[in-house]
């Protein structure tokens, strides 16, 4: 289905007879262009939507000059379709929808759905996830045909049956990607109502599916002997950034937005730019001894305006995206060592070795978490490490 202005749709455009772009097209045929158009405002009346036959071609008497026009023929009716509003059934222009400024209750659930993601302006890992369940989203509502209900219209039923098919269609899908499609379509809904688009959340009240939360795996120390002497021979500036980001205590989006001017290698400082909940703050975080010398390569020739780690994961004007991040890890260390391990569980390896060293409440500043109910996830023996001291704590009762 092609997506027109209004919610609108209609069908792909095709010509009879099938074969017209090949040499065996015969001209003595009636040659025409035909398609399905479909107004969600007039659904009752036009249930399957209204067939178009354009016609207008077959004067050309030769198979290339008919093929010509027949060309110039879709692309015109394309362009009214898309660009002007043309609608075939009220054989009318209709001004289209000021899709930028507003979301109305009778705009079709896909584009409702778009319009709040663009309008909430979400930022970093957030605005990926959302956008990639968007992509699903997208193909499984325009198979169970919910893709031009009016939003007011939609229900928990419908949410359940989307789901479902979400399931089908995607490759992996686990009781926890069932929870996140959840989660971020509740988010959508959530802006939908500040527009006033609908009038209840139909994602909210859904049930989330029990799920079973694994320890992630951490590199092992011969692990990280083999990816400090890998990265340091293939590219310096990844050896140096992935021991920067090991030593932070940051996000890879967060040490992706630092700039010049948040590093302060005088104070040993740096300022992160964090997402707490809904809201950003800043916050300090200490540069370690042992990563001064890190710090100081990567600041040469770092203006104040620059990004540390711009293109290359040298200093830049402007910043990139932490899925290179990821995909150079993916493709280097992962694919070429044979280690399991993802990038972030960096974070997760130092903040356990910190909280070994010092304890839970050290490791927690020094990531930033409110509390060390969070830091628990990141350091993956800490509960281990309790038990071995309960252990070993020798209070009598009877002496």
């Amino acid at each position: 289905m092609i997506q027109l202005p209004n919610g609108c749709k209609c069908s792909e455009l095709k010509v009879n007879p099938a074969n017209w772009e090949t040499a065996k097209a015969s001209l003595k045929k009636n040659w025409y262009i035909y398609y399905r158009f479909y107004d969600p405002t007039l659904k009752e009346k036009y249930p399957k939507g209204k067939l178009r036959i354009i016609k207008g071609m077959n004067e050309a008497k030769t198979l290339e000059e008919r093929r010509a026009v027949t060309k110039a023929l879709m692309e015109l009716e394309l362009n009214e379709l898309k660009k002007l509003g043309f609608n075939p059934i009220l054989e009318k222009h209709i001004a289209p929808f000021e899709q930028s400024h507003s979301i109305f209750p009778q705009t079709p659930f896909l584009e409702a759905l778009r319009l709040a993601f663009a309008k909430a302006g979400f930022q970093g890992r957030t605005h990926t996830d959302i956008k990639s369940v968007l992509g699903y989203v997208e193909k499984a509502s325009i198979q169970i045909g919910l893709d031009y209900v009016s939003i007011s219209e939609i229900k928990p039923s419908h949410m359940l049956l989307l789901l479902e098919q979400c399931g089908k269609i995607k490759d992996r899908w686990t009781a926890n990607t069932y929870n996140v499609y959840i989660k971020y379509l509740s988010i959508l809904f959530g802006q939908l109502l500040q527009h006033q688009a609908v009038e209840f959340n139909p994602v909210r009240d859904l049930k989330k599916k029990k799920t079973i939360k694994n320890i992630r795996p951490v590199l092992s120390l011969e692990e990280c002997a083999r990816v400090d002497q890998f990265t340091k021979a293939y590219d310096e500036r990844l050896w140096r950034f992935v021991h920067i980001f090991f030593h932070s205590g940051s996000r890879t989006t967060e040490i992706l937005k630092v700039k010049g001017e948040h590093v302060d290698l005088k104070r040993q400082k740096v300022r992160y730019l964090v997402l707490k909940g809904k809201n950003y703050e800043w916050v300090e975080r200490t540069i370690k001894d042992i990563a001064v010398p890190f710090w100081q390569a990567a600041m040469e020739g770092c203006s104040k305006g620059d990004y540390v780690f711009s293109k290359g994961l040298q200093p830049g004007a402007s910043s990139i995206r932490a899925e290179q991040i990821s995909r150079r890890w993916r493709k280097h260390i992962k694919g070429k060592l044979g280690i399991d391990c993802d990038f972030y569980s960096l974070k997760h390896l130092n903040t356990d070795q910190t909280a070994a060293l010092l304890d839970l409440k050290t490791a927690s500043a020094h990531n930033s978490h409110k509390s060390t109910k969070t830091t628990l996830t990141y350091a993956v023996n800490e509960r281990e490490r309790v038990h071995q001291k309960l252990k070993e704590v020798n209070n009598s009762f009877a002496d």
